[in-house]
């Protein structure tokens, strides 16, 4: 993913609290994508959000949806 004009796209994330899916959510939020992250925990889902809120500096919105989907 390159730094390229993504910022009408969106990803959906799941298992995004932390690992793999945390780090997923962190390229496309670098990359300037929206992003909906998705995880069964809420607690470290709001730690992950404000971790990835915390290095980006463009415009990009970041969600997140606690669940099971």
């Amino acid at each position: 993913m390159s730094g390229n004009s993504n910022n009408n796209r969106v990803a959906v994330i799941t298992g995004a609290s932390r690992g793999f899916g945390k780090a997923i959510a962190e390229e496309f939020a670098k990359a300037g994508y929206h992003i909906l992250m998705n995880s069964q925990d809420e607690q470290d889902l709001k730690i992950a959000v404000q971790d990835i809120s915390n290095l980006i500096d463009n415009d990009n919105k970041i969600a997140y949806l606690a669940g099971d989907i």
